[in-house]
Parts: C-alpha cells; structure tokens; sequence
C-alpha cells in the first residue's frame, strides 16, 4: 500500500501511547486491559456470542433475522482478507507487540470483524428485545475499543483500525440493505 496523507498521523498515532524504549506508560495493569478487550475481537469469541445469538434467533423463529446473521458472520472474515490481499500493507515496527500478530495490517481484521459481526448481533438480538438502539450502542462501544487496544498494543496503525470497523458497520448496513429488499 502507498504511502500517504495518513503516515505521519499514524506514526503519531502508534508511538502516543509509548514511552522510553517503545514500552507503554501508565500502569502494568493497563497491558492485560487491552489484552483482554484485544482478545474479544479475535475469531473463537466472535465466533462463539453470533453462535449463541443465532441460537436464540433460530428459536424464536426469525427466519430472515437468522439469515442475515448467518451471511454476515461468514462473509465478513472474507472481505475482510480480500481487502488485506489487495492493499498488501504491512504492520508498524515501530515498538514492541504488546499482543500475538501476524500478517497484513490493512484492514484490521479484530477491527472489521468485531464492528460486523457485534453490531450484526445486536440488530438480530434488538429484533427480539425490542432493545435495539442499546444493543447497537453496545455494539458499536466495544467494537471501537476492540479497535483502539489494536492501536495501543502496537500492532496496528489507527488507518488500519478506523478503515476496518467502518468496512465492519458498512458491510453489515450492506447486508440488512440487501436483506430487506429481498
């Protein structure tokens, strides 16, 4: 991927957070919170919340709610790794990985996968609550801070994450678009 408008604010973006010798300040405890949030967004625990989620919508008999789920949870880590094929962007080495990465930057897949797959949740959950704007908001907080811990961990630049979770919000809105003319 080129180089351009976006280097020097993702520089800046990734070595805010850093101290002397690339190490983060702030307490030692702060590390293990954003690894924590990190993990979140990683496939097994996307994976396992639309599971549960397309359960309860399954049982409830929403068939079209099911559907669009099932789509968006299975087409989201696709796009997601074409856009990583053509835009071949490698990750920051500017400071130490304070978390497991390997891979292209460009999208974030915890980014792009967490916003798509939670906010897809929360729209086939709100159907059934009745507690959709809640459950969207929820969504849309813990995607974005899935997305952030990328960024303080080191091992993504913030134009990777802001371009993942709104691939993520985006794809989904695409999917309920389609779904609902369908």
């Amino acid at each position: 991927m080129a180089q351009g408008w976006t280097t020097e604010l993702d520089r800046a973006g990734v070595l805010l957070w850093r101290g002397e010798q690339g190490l983060p300040g702030g307490p030692q405890w702060l590390a293990a919170f954003w690894q924590t949030i990190t993990a979140s967004g990683a496939g097994t625990p996307r994976a396992l919340v639309a599971g549960l989620a397309l359960g309860a919508v399954l049982l409830a008999r929403r068939w079209r709610e099911a559907a669009l789920l099932a789509v968006t949870v299975l087409s989201a880590p696709t796009l997601n790794a074409a856009m990583k094929l053509l835009f071949a962007r490698p990750r920051p080495a500017l400071v130490p990985y304070l978390a497991p990465a390997d891979g292209l930057a460009f999208p974030s897949g915890h980014a792009s996968g967490s916003a798509a797959i939670y906010l897809a949740v929360a729209l086939a959950l709100g159907q059934l609550s009745g507690r959709t704007r809640s459950l969207v908001l929820l969504a849309l907080i813990w995607s974005a801070l899935v997305a952030f811990s990328r960024v303080w961990l080191g091992v993504h630049w913030p134009s990777d994450v802001l371009a993942g979770w709104v691939l993520g919000i985006g794809w989904t809105l695409t999917i309920r678009a389609m779904g609902s003319r369908a």
